[in-house]
């Protein structure tokens, strides 16, 4: 009779292997929004202004929760002069 090696998945608790996973989807999504941050840091003023941020909204755009309104909104209620 040959012995069999032991199943790991099943002598890992799911609780770890779910814990283990999460902290990795934790870090990959912080490692993109560093890098995010990081790139837009070196953008100069010039570019930054062309896409409509200013440095201090670099922050939260690399958070994903930076809103800003449009520049032309176009809406009816404005007469063109």
């Amino acid at each position: 009779m040959t012995a069999r090696a032991p199943n790991i998945p099943n002598l890992i608790p799911k609780r770890i292997v779910s814990a283990v996973h999460g902290d990795h989807a934790f870090f990959d999504r912080w490692h993109s929004r560093r890098t995010t941050y990081v790139r837009m840091m070196s953008l100069d003023d010039r570019l930054l202004d062309d896409i409509g941020l200013m440095r201090g909204d670099i922050w939260s755009a690399a958070n994903g929760d930076f809103r800003k309104s449009a520049a032309n909104s176009n809406s009816a209620e404005q007469d063109a002069a």
